[in-house]
């Protein structure tokens, strides 16, 4: 990545979500809940792309978090600072998608 200096800003150019559906094979028995089989599991991926071409993937559990990301995230992080996180995670957290680690 090239040296952007102290006062430039690298913008969010956009994000697409994805909701997904791994089978399990064979199926999972989780011993936390006894007598459960599970038979897939389901997750979100995520890709980002700034204006520059820099390319970020991401995932969360859980397939319906993408509809989040498509219809409340995405239009809130596009034309953003990527790195203006602490202001990020404060319109995040009233999403109900637990989506930065």
């Amino acid at each position: 990545m090239q040296n952007l200096g102290n006062n430039s800003k690298v913008t969010i150019k956009s994000i697409e979500a994805v909701g997904i559906e791994l089978p399990y094979d064979p199926p999972f028995c989780p011993a936390w809940v006894p007598g459960e089989v599970q038979k897939s599991r389901e997750y979100t991926i995520v890709k980002l792309t700034t204006a520059e071409g820099v390319v970020g993937w991401g995932a969360s559990a859980g397939r319906n978090n993408a509809q989040v990301v498509n219809k409340v995230i995405k239009s809130y992080l596009e034309g953003k600072d990527l790195f203006a996180t602490e202001q990020h995670i404060k319109y995040l957290r009233t999403t109900g998608v637990w989506c930065v680690e």
